[in-house]
């Protein structure tokens, strides 16, 4: 078993840890919140897979409610990056999106954390900046790649996140910035944000290091720092956005200093329902993350950036997605590369 999967790339490539006084989002409300109400739960020990034993999975998604998809690493017996399952009876559904560098293959896929209006998974190819809407159905029970859309990717993208109405929002270096903007379906810029102070070689990556998420419908997504303990929420329809911090250590930020054993990683993934946003939540140091010594929590909060509920569990979980029909979060188990489910009844 790898005990190190808890560790993102971007703490490897980090070499500085630098920070504000002031907190890391320049221009931007940030509330301290405790959570509303805080719980343990354990893994629904009724759920299994049919999945190879090899298999390494490295990313989750649920679209339109119904169909689980996981992202393997491809290898020369299995060349594909999707297996897909029914929700409701785990069957396996087939394969999708071969790794290569021809027609219909991707060289690194990457699953985006949105879906489209009409229930169709987004992924990109950070290789090529290719980012597409896909038909995973009838991608998985033909074995062809059905894209339903093809997303432009502005000019020196970061990240990217598909919107409704053609829109879509990116994080992109300009002038030596970091800026998040909103552009429409014919390139428009419609607002932008501006966030981090000036950056440098030694804070960018630092800085920069976050994950997006979107639920699809009303231009609205959230934003979780990977090394700093806040969660933006943008209205990109009101060019607007505030922040959330969950630990006190926001309001004094260290001086710029070496990347050492101490450096705390705060969140590691997120996923977004049209009522909540779901954040891994780790708040640890280095020095715990390599010797494998990780149980990861899970910060629940609604679209208002209300703090609802703070969730223990005894497993190291990366990526998640949640079931918004049968309220169940699914998740991978980050030490075994496997997926796992939590029945979350007591959001409702």
């Amino acid at each position: 078993m790898n005990k190190t999967r808890c560790i993102s790339l971007p703490l490897l490539l980090a070499g500085i840890l630098s920070c504000s006084p002031q907190g890391v989002l320049k221009d931007v409300k940030t509330e301290l919140k405790a959570a509303e109400r805080s719980t343990s739960i354990g893994l629904d020990k009724s759920f299994s897979l049919d999945l190879a034993e090899s298999a390494q999975c490295t990313d989750i998604q649920i679209v339109n409610d119904s169909i689980l998809v996981l992202m393997t690493t491809p290898t020369e017996a299995d060349p594909y990056f999707f297996k897909a399952y029914s929700i409701n009876t785990l069957e396996y559904l087939g394969s999708a999106v071969m790794r290569g560098r021809g027609p219909e293959e991707m060289e690194a896929a990457r699953i985006i954390k949105c879906c489209s209006p009409e229930g169709n998974i987004i992924i990109s190819d950070n290789s090529v900046s290719e980012c597409i809407e896909l038909d995973i159905w009838g991608t998985s029970a033909s074995n062809k790649v059905l894209a339903v859309a093809d997303y432009k990717m502005p000019e020196g993208a970061i990240d990217f996140l598909p919107l409704p109405d053609g829109k879509s929002f990116s994080l992109i270096l300009e002038s030596g910035l970091t800026t998040y903007q909103t552009t429409d379906a014919s390139g428009r810029v419609l607002n932008k944000f501006n966030l981090q102070k000036e950056l440098s070689t030694e804070n960018a990556v630092t800085l920069t290091s976050s994950v997006l998420t979107a639920p699809g419908e009303d231009g609205k997504l959230a934003m979780a720092m990977l090394f700093f303990p806040q969660i933006a929420i943008f209205d990109t329809q009101e060019g607007e956005c505030y922040s959330v911090a969950t630990a006190k250590e926001y309001t004094s930020w260290a001086s710029p200093s070496p990347l050492d054993f101490n450096t705390v990683q705060h969140y590691l993934n997120i996923c977004s329902s049209k009522d909540f946003i779901f954040a891994s939540y780790l708040g640890l140091p280095l020095s715990r993350l390599i010797s494998g010594d990780c149980r990861t929590g899970i910060h629940v909060f609604d679209w208002d950036g209300d703090f609802l509920l703070d969730i223990k569990l005894e497993e190291n979980i990366s990526s998640m997605a949640f079931d918004s029909v049968n309220n169940m979060l699914y998740a991978l188990d980050a030490s075994a590369g496997r997926p796992v489910r939590y029945n979350l009844e007591l959001l409702h």
